[in-house]
This record gives C-alpha cells, structure tokens and sequence, in this order.
C-alpha cells in the first residue's frame, strides 16, 4: 500500500511541478558546478503519453527507460541506485537533483539511448508500472558520445528536496526489488 501511495505521489509531484527537466553527466563529486551544465529544456506537453494517466499497481515492480518511439532502452537491471541530492550550478547556488548510477551494461545502453535523444532533441522518458514518472530531455552538446560514465543527474524540475527524494524512492522501490 505504501509504495502505491509513493507512486501516487510521484506522479502527482511531476505532473503538478514545472516540466523542464533535463540530464547531465554527473561525477562523484554532485557539488562540482563544472561537471554539469546549468541549462534546461523545456518539455511540452506531447511528451506525455496515453500511459500518464494509469495508476501504478499495489507494488512497484516494472521500471523502464523510454525513447520518444516508445521503445524501452533501459529497464530496472540497468540502474544500480537513485539517489536524492544537490550540485553546485555556476553561480554557486545549490540544485536539487537526482542522481542516476547505472550498471556497465546499462551505463553502454544509457549512453546509446541519450545520443539518439540528443541528436533528435527529445527525452528519454521513465516510467514506473507504466506510470510516467519523469521526462528528462537531453542537451544537444551530447549528441556524438551520449551520457557516458555510467552516471546522470536529472535536474530542473524540483522545488523541493521531498521532490527528489520521492523519484528515487519509486525508481529505487523497483531495482531493490
């Protein structure tokens, strides 16, 4: 019942909060302003799918990376952790984020899937039991090689910390699984 409520949540959260999200490479050090760009890029609302108005089920158990075709590129066994957290942006001030670590495996997928975005200007769009939970679109600049480095932040959206922190608890609700 908790982690329905969760997603519940979640999907409140990113329907209600602005839709400009966007993601970066991200290092180990989220408070270097230099390893993320402080750009964002609005996403309209034909970005949503006929998927965004199911509710999840009583517990979460499918989480998967959609391209602008639909088609998943990622799903749960490619993510290691979610985390909640902040980076430094290049006026100094903190942003709140999420940090996305993934597996050699996923790391190769996730690079692959973010180039295409890149080259297309769309986003890859998560979801969790068919539930779409956050819709992330990716910078141009990264259209040769993708996200690489197995890491990404998601940023642009959160207006509060709980925010961050109730993405991660529906994305890491799945991979622990």
């Amino acid at each position: 019942m908790r982690i329905r409520l969760l997603s519940v949540i979640v999907l409140l959260v990113v329907l209600l909060t602005a839709c400009s999200v966007r993601l970066t490479p991200s290092d180990n050090n989220s408070n270097d302003s230099k390893s993320v760009k402080t750009e964002t890029s609005s996403i309209s609302e034909e970005n949503f799918d006929d998927n965004s108005d199911k509710q999840p089920t009583s517990a979460a158990s499918i989480l998967q990376f959609k391209n602008a075709a639909g088609e998943v590129v990622l799903d749960a066994s490619d993510v290691e952790t979610a985390t909640p957290t902040y980076y430094t942006d290049s006026y100094g001030d903190p942003v709140i984020c999420v940090q996305l670590k993934f597996t050699d495996e996923g790391a190769e997928k996730f690079a692959d899937a973010t180039k295409e975005a890149a080259i297309n200007r769309t986003s890859i769009r998560i979801y969790v039991d068919g539930v779409l939970v956050s819709s992330p679109s990716v910078d141009s600049q990264y259209a040769e090689t993708g996200i690489t480095g197995g890491e990404a932040i998601i940023s642009g959206s959160f207006t509060k910390f709980s925010e961050a922190e109730a993405l991660c608890e529906a994305i890491n609700s799945v991979i622990k699984n």
